[in-house]
């Protein structure tokens, strides 16, 4: 799927929260925006998305992060993992 078929569907549910995203696809803070969508900042109050949205939105990240020539993890040496592990 391409960025607008993903769109599309997030739409379908959520058409505001796809409508952020769309509007953030270009801008320095997209990874902030995509974080604070899919993280709870209430207090666990927040329901989350369908498994079936998240994963879409996870496919935009991974979408977002080709297009800007992100590879791997940013900071790798943090964790005791390397890149090729994962």
């Amino acid at each position: 799927m391409d960025k607008e078929e993903i769109l599309n569907f997030i739409s379908l549910k959520y058409p505001k929260i796809s409508n952020l995203i769309d509007a953030a696809w270009n801008e320095p803070d997209f990874d902030s925006l995509v974080n604070n969508l899919l993280m709870d900042s209430r207090g666990g109050t927040r329901q989350g998305f369908p498994m079936e949205i998240t994963n879409a939105i996870f496919d935009l990240i991974k979408l977002h992060n080709r297009r800007i020539g992100v590879t791997g993890w940013k900071n790798a040496s943090r964790t005791k993992y390397h890149d090729g592990d994962r």
